[in-house]
């Protein structure tokens, strides 16, 4: 239970030293530093070590770390321990001041920009919808009035209105077919039965004849119909 204990402890406190930037920068900095130091102590054979060396494996190791030959190898030895806690130094405190925030703040300004571009766009995108609104709104009222007036006129005198209807009649073909019911009905026949029915149904259709469907027969002429007969006969009226 105790070594349960320990090894979770043990386990806890490498955790938490390993997520501390601190301890974490150091670790790295001096494995870099000291490679030679780590590859030889897990990777290299003793045996290998002492045929090119002379060395048992544990003095050698040693001689990495601290190498006291002379006064140069003593100094670089010095240096070498010294430096993982320099680079962790400026790596934590320093350049993070010097590279990352303004990085992250030249980040940030890129996504405001973006933002305010955005906003703006939008903003345009509004404008413009309400503009095309406004002119849509200017042209459907216009419209309405225009179609107002038009059924003002129109109801004060119905002729505006047929005479637009004469044109599409004439360019139709209708005009001598009309002609030619007129004939038939003013010389008292039954045009009824006489003429295309076709044509008499297109005729009360456009409100130029009444036809009485009990008799079966045209019972008269419109004022809309005496106008076109009008035109007929008179192309001048």
């Amino acid at each position: 239970m105790e070594t349960e204990e320990f090894k979770s402890s043990i386990s806890e406190i490498i955790k938490r030293r390993l997520t501390n930037p601190l301890y974490f920068h150091l670790l790295i900095f001096t494995c870099i530093i000291h490679w030679n130091f780590f590859v030889t102590l897990f990777f290299v054979s003793e045996e290998n070590i002492f045929t090119n060396t002379g060395l048992l494996k544990n003095d050698y190791v040693q001689k990495l770390l601290f190498d006291p030959t002379d006064k140069v190898t003593v100094l670089l030895s010095i240096i070498f321990w010294v430096l993982p806690f320099i680079l962790t130094w400026l790596s934590v405190w320093f350049i993070p001041n010097w590279f990352l925030i303004p990085a992250i703040k030249k980040d940030e300004e890129y996504e405001t920009n973006k933002i305010v571009i955005k906003l703006s766009q939008k903003r345009l995108i509004e404008q413009e919808k309400v503009r095309l609104e406004e002119q849509t709104a200017k042209k459907v009222t216009a419209i309405a009035k225009q179609a107002i007036e038009g059924k003002k006129i129109k109801d004060i005198d119905p002729k505006i209105e047929w005479v637009l209807d004469f044109e599409n009649f004439r360019k139709k073909g209708y005009e001598f077919r009309f002609e030619k019911f007129l004939k038939s009905y003013y010389s008292g026949q039954n045009a009824f039965f006489q003429l295309d029915p076709k044509d008499i149904s297109y005729f009360d259709a456009l409100g130029l004849i009444v036809i009485n469907s009990k008799i079966g027969a045209v019972e008269s002429i419109t004022e809309k119909g005496k106008f076109f007969s009008s035109k007929i006969m008179n192309p001048n009226y």
